[in-house]
């Protein structure tokens, strides 16, 4: 059992707070009356992350902030906390006063590392990636009075309102509710990695038939990147404020789509974009492209590139699916809720994915490589392949989705909790395209990088299709 003490610190006239891991420290003097306030949640711990759980990174916290408040919300005091070990729930503390029968406290979790500071030099949680909780005491407590509080998942980005009357979230049953309620017994163990919004969901139907598609399980994830904030230009879209999301199963295709692809739905008489749709490739400064017309069977193995968002979308509807939202496209690229920087995984490596092929660093090729597996280069520790079989998610071309280019934090976005399936609604018109291609550098093949879609050489797609039968919605 792990036992950590911060005394019973004069933290103002009148006050003091008394902070315990597992339990409140033994051999003190007798307590003066106070709140014993118990802690638990059921999200996971990094400290859990370790034992095969690193699919839901995403979710993980292990620092607490206990802010101290008046009745009138001011602060009084704050306290820090690191818990990022399941032995060291339930996490209790007591709250001591003699003279505010309004006190308050509230008590936000969090991920470390994702924290910033604020201007008191105190630590400021994610404010999209926090569970907050507001717990109101009325009176004053006769002796030593246990509160039981949990801090659920389902409340991540769920902040309390301090206007009258102020609202807290409890739990998903409970999303505003008075601080002074949603409490439950006082947890004798704990109960991290719980929460029901962790359960990932595989797929039950099938993608349409002769479609070489991948099944995407859905689950919780995040989407976005505070690492890449302040790149926001005329051609890239910053990927912040990060947010959490559920998303749904779904089947991707499991290559880049072909110039053979499309030619077959031309023949089969599935195809309607006019001609003009795909590039001439007479014009200049395309002379990459790979469509060479539909009686031209050279480049068949070979994405098709230089397309804007109306000809994807045409071809992916002839193909019986969709282009992917921004948000399905990351939660496949980033490994379901692991937080990973590239489709393989952390390494920062273009040893076995296509990038920077146009000056020779990464290879000597012009252009997009053919679909399908290749071998890795001699040495080379991985491939640019998901966790459930992805192909080329990182490079090769930069894949068109269905998202308008607007930020996180604008208005079409969802602003509040953890939104199921969320688009941005009602944006911009120019559409982002995301991951990596022959043309770029390896920074742009990060997952979380937003490109601003501009129909070049080195831009291409891949098709998703609803969880149901035959790729429909059931």
């Amino acid at each position: 059992m792990v036992t950590m003490r911060l005394g019973r610190l004069p933290l103002e006239r009148g006050f003091a707070l008394s902070v315990a891991i597992s339990g409140l420290a033994c051999g003190d003097p007798e307590p003066r009356p106070q709140w014993v306030v118990v802690l638990d949640t059921d999200a996971p711990l990094t400290g859990q992350l370790a034992g095969g759980q690193a699919d839901v990174a995403d979710a993980a916290i292990d620092t607490l902030r206990i802010d101290v408040l008046r009745a009138t919300g001011s602060r009084i005091e704050t306290r820090e906390i690191v818990a990022p070990d399941p032995r060291d729930w339930p996490v209790s503390f007591g709250v001591v006063t003699d003279e505010d029968p309004g006190l308050q406290v509230r008590i936000r979790a969090f991920r470390g590392r994702e924290a910033a500071v604020d201007a008191d030099g105190l630590v400021a949680p994610p404010p999209r990636r926090t569970i907050d909780r507001l717990v109101r005491f009325e009176g004053t407590p006769d002796g030593r009075e246990e509160v039981g509080i949990r801090l659920a998942l389902a409340c991540l980005n769920r902040p309390p309102s301090f206007a009258a009357p102020a609202t807290t979230c409890a739990d998903a049953n409970q999303l505003r509710v008075a601080p002074s309620e949603g409490r439950v017994p006082s947890p004798t163990s704990g109960s991290a990695g719980g929460s029901e919004l962790l359960a990932s969901r595989p797929c039950t139907g099938a993608p349409p038939a002769g479609i070489d598609a991948v099944c995407i399980p859905g689950g919780f994830t995040v989407i976005g990147d505070e690492r890449l904030a302040g790149i926001d230009d005329l051609f890239v879209v910053s990927p912040v404020p990060s947010f959490p999301a559920r998303v749904s199963p779904f089947w991707l295709d499991r290559d880049e789509v072909t110039v053979g692809e499309v030619r077959a739905l031309y023949a089969a008489g599935v195809l309607f974009v006019v001609e003009p749709g795909l590039p001439d490739v007479t014009e200049p400064g395309l002379e990459g492209c790979t469509w060479r017309g539909r009686d031209d069977a050279k480049n068949d193995a070979r994405p098709v590139n230089c397309v804007g968002n109306d000809t994807a979308a045409a071809v992916c509807a002839a193909r019986g699916g969709h282009l992917p939202t921004e948000v399905a496209w990351e939660h496949a690229a980033r490994g379901r809720g692991a937080g990973l920087i590239y489709p393989w995984g952390d390494a920062e490596d273009c040893c076995g994915a296509v990038f920077e092929r146009s000056d020779g660093f990464c290879g000597a090729r012009l252009g997009p490589e053919p679909g399908g597996p290749r071998p890795r280069p001699e040495g080379c520790p991985f491939a640019d392949v998901s966790r459930d079989g992805v192909r080329d998610l990182g490079g090769n071309v930069l894949e068109i989705t269905a998202g308008p280019s607007d930020p996180y934090d604008a208005p079409c976005w969802p602003a509040l909790g953890v939104p199921t399936d969320p688009q941005c609604v009602g944006g911009r018109q120019d559409q982002v395209a995301r991951g990596g291609s022959w043309r770029t550098g390896l920074a742009v093949g990060r997952v979380t990088h937003r490109k601003r879609l501009i129909p070049a050489d080195d831009a291409g797609f891949r098709c998703a299709y609803d969880d149901g039968p035959e790729g429909r919605s059931p």
